[in-house]
């Protein structure tokens, strides 16, 4: 079996590459007839210069004298700058950068990935999430007291139920996964009195200094975040690592819902408190 998903795979790649072969011709021939349209098109003014005078004089009507002359001839590096074969050769260059980018385009999309290669050009894809990145993460995550004791078996308080339950497609599940995480994170901090536009790389740390997560948590949590980020950017994603990041996530924004519902109540308790007073 896996012989046989392997040589399905190398198929695929092959007819990417075809296609996105195709596609750069295409858009070299189409690139090459544009620039054959401006050859040749420089105003009839090349090497002159025009030189246009009133002269007036007295008693006599004024008049208009106009003279061409051959333009000066600058230096060696100018007449390079300026010359028709530097200006060709550039041309040339950008129609091959724009082939490149249209075959790379027509390869990403044909096999749904962000590799390219093309001829001897190649730009790596980003590495799968592998099933172990992904038991490192939920492993962090249950290390943490703070997590723990809300993941924990026993009855739970209500929480907003899990957008990504919704979405069948795996891939758009996880990258809800990762959305639904930062705006957890970002309700929480508001109730921890934080402000909500922290950079959310920092967030986490913010938290642990707030006293609201634990430094196993927020490294669980920046894991998570790192991983949907990985998804977002083109990442393919291990079957088994779907199952651990999907169950994994459910009790993370359970936990981070629960972590907010006390902070709010903490809140009001200390307004309460102070109000007394």
């Amino acid at each position: 079996m896996p012989e046989q998903v392997s040589t399905v795979a190398q198929s695929e790649r092959a007819a990417a590459s075809r296609l996105a072969r195709i596609a750069a011709v295409i858009a070299f021939v189409f690139a090459l007839v544009a620039i054959a349209a401006t050859l040749g098109d420089d105003g009839g003014t090349s090497g002159t210069s025009t030189v246009t005078r009133t002269v007036k004089a007295p008693g006599a009507p004024t008049r208009t004298i106009t003279t061409e002359s051959p333009q000066e001839e600058g230096s060696g590096f100018d007449t390079l700058l300026n010359s028709d074969a530097l200006r060709l050769f550039l041309q040339l260059g950008l129609a091959a950068v724009v082939a490149f980018a249209a075959g790379a385009i027509v390869q990403r999309v044909w096999l749904g990935e962000y590799g390219i290669t093309l001829g001897p050009v190649s730009i790596p894809s980003l590495p799968p999430v592998s099933a172990a990145s992904a038991a490192q993460v939920v492993d962090r995550i249950e290390e943490s007291p703070t997590l723990g004791a809300l993941m924990g078996p026993g009855p739970r308080r209500p929480q907003p139920f899990p957008q990504f339950w919704n979405i069948e497609d795996d891939r758009l599940a996880l990258i809800s996964i990762r959305a639904e995480l930062e705006i957890r994170l970002r309700e929480l901090a508001v109730a921890a009195e934080l402000d909500s536009e922290i950079a959310l790389s920092k967030l986490p740390q913010r938290l642990v200094r707030q006293g609201v997560l634990d430094n196993e948590a927020a490294d669980g949590i920046l894991g998570l975040l790192h991983i949907g980020d990985r998804i977002v950017a083109g990442a393919k994603v291990e079957p088994s690592a779907e199952s651990k990041i999907e169950n994994q996530a459910r009790e993370v924004l359970y936990a981070l819902g629960e972590l907010r519902r006390r902070a709010l109540e903490q809140r009001k308790t200390k307004k309460a408190e102070t109000k007394d007073e």
